[in-house]
């Protein structure tokens, strides 16, 4: 599955810029970074366990369950998911992509 070429400039854009928010005050801007992150953290980890099957789901919740580390949690994601870092960039660059847009509009108002 290739990405479509909107979505990837959105990939390569500085959200900040394409918003005109980057002449915030260092604090703010890392509150907004902060706050688009956790939305977009929180759409990819949604994405990812729509592509997991019942059976992986099940797997996945039992070794939240055991000591682990970021990396093993990462490995058993990427054997799961082949395209695991193209899912990854794509929900990067929809969500972009939709917070440029809607601040578009509401500068529009």
């Amino acid at each position: 599955m290739t990405m479509n070429p909107t979505l990837q400039s959105y990939l390569k854009k500085n959200i900040l810029e394409e918003m005109h928010l980057d002449n915030l005050a260092p604090a703010d801007m890392e509150k907004l970074l902060d706050s688009i992150g956790s939305i977009v953290q929180g759409r990819i980890q949604l994405r990812i366990m729509d592509a997991l099957s019942d059976e992986d789901k099940k797997e996945f919740y039992a070794l939240l369950e055991t000591p682990k580390n970021d990396v093993e949690i990462d490995l058993f994601f990427k054997r799961r998911i082949p395209n695991l870092e193209e899912l990854t960039a794509t929900v990067i660059a929809e969500s972009k992509q939709e917070i440029v847009e809607k601040v578009k509009l509401l500068n529009e108002l």
